[in-house]
Protein backbone atom coordinates (compact mmCIF):
# COMPACT_ATOMS: atom_id res chain seq x y z
CA UNK A 1 0.00 0.00 0.00
CA UNK A 2 2.55 1.98 -0.02
CA UNK A 3 2.95 5.21 -3.21
CA UNK A 4 5.82 3.68 -4.71
CA UNK A 5 3.79 0.25 -5.22
CA UNK A 6 0.13 2.01 -6.17
CA UNK A 7 1.89 3.84 -8.87
CA UNK A 8 3.84 0.71 -10.18
CA UNK A 9 0.39 -1.07 -10.24
CA UNK A 10 -1.40 2.19 -12.03
CA UNK A 11 1.53 2.16 -14.52
CA UNK A 12 1.73 -1.70 -15.44
CA UNK A 13 -1.98 -2.43 -14.84
CA UNK A 14 -3.69 0.38 -16.32
CA UNK A 15 -7.61 -1.71 -16.49
CA UNK A 16 -6.57 -2.98 -12.39
CA UNK A 17 -8.73 -2.05 -9.42
CA UNK A 18 -7.25 -0.93 -6.03
CA UNK A 19 -8.46 -2.49 -3.32
CA UNK A 20 -7.70 -2.74 0.39
CA UNK A 21 -8.29 -4.93 2.68
CA UNK A 22 -9.62 -4.60 6.56
CA UNK A 23 -6.72 -6.86 7.62
CA UNK A 24 -3.98 -3.68 6.37
CA UNK A 25 -6.34 -0.91 7.20
CA UNK A 26 -6.67 -1.84 10.76
CA UNK A 27 -2.62 -2.31 10.69
CA UNK A 28 -2.77 1.33 9.32
CA UNK A 29 -4.48 2.55 11.90
CA UNK A 30 -3.31 0.63 15.36
CA UNK A 31 0.49 2.17 14.27
CA UNK A 32 -0.90 5.76 13.46
CA UNK A 33 -2.43 5.58 17.18
CA UNK A 34 0.39 3.97 18.97
CA UNK A 35 2.74 6.77 17.28
CA UNK A 36 0.35 9.10 18.38
CA UNK A 37 -0.08 7.52 22.28
CA UNK A 38 4.02 7.35 22.66
CA UNK A 39 4.43 10.84 21.38
CA UNK A 40 2.39 12.02 23.90
CA UNK A 41 3.58 12.69 28.08
CA UNK A 42 3.30 9.66 30.07
CA UNK A 43 0.59 10.92 32.36
CA UNK A 44 -1.81 12.20 29.31
CA UNK A 45 -1.71 8.55 28.18
CA UNK A 46 -2.80 6.68 31.01
CA UNK A 47 -5.24 9.70 31.42
CA UNK A 48 -6.47 8.84 27.85
CA UNK A 49 -6.79 5.08 28.79
CA UNK A 50 -8.77 6.06 32.04
CA UNK A 51 -12.73 6.72 31.88
CA UNK A 52 -13.07 8.61 34.96
CA UNK A 53 -10.54 9.77 38.25
CA UNK A 54 -8.03 11.49 36.60
CA UNK A 55 -5.13 12.44 39.07
CA UNK A 56 -4.11 15.99 39.64
CA UNK A 57 -1.51 15.33 37.54
CA UNK A 58 -3.66 13.84 34.77
CA UNK A 59 -5.83 16.24 34.64
CA UNK A 60 -2.89 18.90 34.12
CA UNK A 61 -1.14 16.71 31.44
CA UNK A 62 -5.04 16.69 29.56
CA UNK A 63 -4.95 19.85 29.61
CA UNK A 64 -1.80 21.23 28.75
CA UNK A 65 -1.57 18.81 25.67
CA UNK A 66 -5.54 19.84 24.39
CA UNK A 67 -3.51 23.62 24.17
CA UNK A 68 -2.18 24.82 20.89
Amino acid sequence: MSGAFISGIRTHFVNSTLTVDWFHVLQLFTKAVEEVKVSMPKASRWAVLKSRDLTAKQLKALTDASRP
